[in-house]
């Protein structure tokens, strides 16, 4: 039955081209992105309408090469999930949020590759709720190469942190020789937190306002090299 499904969307996409025109990417729809010193990055495929309309967006997963050793997340308008599902329905947009405060559908993948090098495509239908046939193919290409000259002890924990899962406070012990700079962003990107952490000394975070969920940490020393590790709220 899921083979007949994709199939049905494959023909689909091929006998909407007169209909995609009715859609709009304003940051491009085939996106080819490289992730460059650092292990966390997010993209996102802003989707619209020529004129503002209420509408709903629906999408379909059509392939996914993403390396299984990644880990990653995708986020639509106003949904997140953890991988990539077969589907998904965006929250409905109003005329009054496209016309007044240009409120738009997007689809936004978040990636946390670490040294686990590789590339991954993933290709999504995404289309109008009440006409399935007036949409269109949306892809993202991602590159991660092993650049020549990576500093070494980007294998080695530049600060250390507990527990995780974490629900009241987070440890973050800096047991090296100079001052660590850490940043904590919810799975949207959004940046939550920045502090520092003095050369070996610890400091303890509040996390207890935070929703339950997943969260990146990022780790930068003074030459610019970062890290990024997954915390889980409870």
């Amino acid at each position: 039955m899921k083979k007949l499904y994709i199939f049905a969307i494959t023909v689909l996409m091929a006998s909407a081209s007169s209909e995609a025109q009715n859609l709009v990417y304003p940051q491009g729809q085939h996106l080819v992105e490289t992730i460059v010193n650092t292990s966390f990055e997010y993209w996102t495929i802003d989707i619209t309408t020529p004129t503002p309309e209420a509408i709903t967006f629906n999408w379909t997963l059509i392939s996914n090469t993403i390396p299984a050793s990644w880990d990653y997340a995708l986020c639509d308008y106003t949904n997140c999930h953890i991988g990539i599902p077969q589907s998904g329905v965006m929250s409905a947009i109003s005329l009054n949020q496209a016309q007044n405060f240009g409120t738009v559908g997007f689809l936004k993948v978040n990636v946390t590759a670490n040294l686990n090098y590789g590339n991954g495509k993933v290709v999504f239908y995404v289309y109008d709720s009440n006409n399935i046939n007036r949409g269109d193919t949306i892809s993202l290409t991602i590159n991660y190469p092993n650049t020549v000259g990576i500093n070494e002890n980007m294998n080695q924990s530049l600060v250390s942190f507990y527990p995780n899962p974490a629900k009241n406070n987070v440890q973050f012990n800096n047991d090296s020789d100079e001052n660590i700079n850490f940043s904590i962003y919810n799975s949207l990107g959004k940046l939550i937190l920045n502090q520092i952490v003095l050369s070996n000394q610890s400091s303890s975070e509040d996390v207890s306002e935070l929703n339950s969920g997943v969260y990146f940490v990022s780790f930068i020393d003074k030459k610019g090299m970062k890290q990024i590790h997954k915390l889980i709220i409870q």
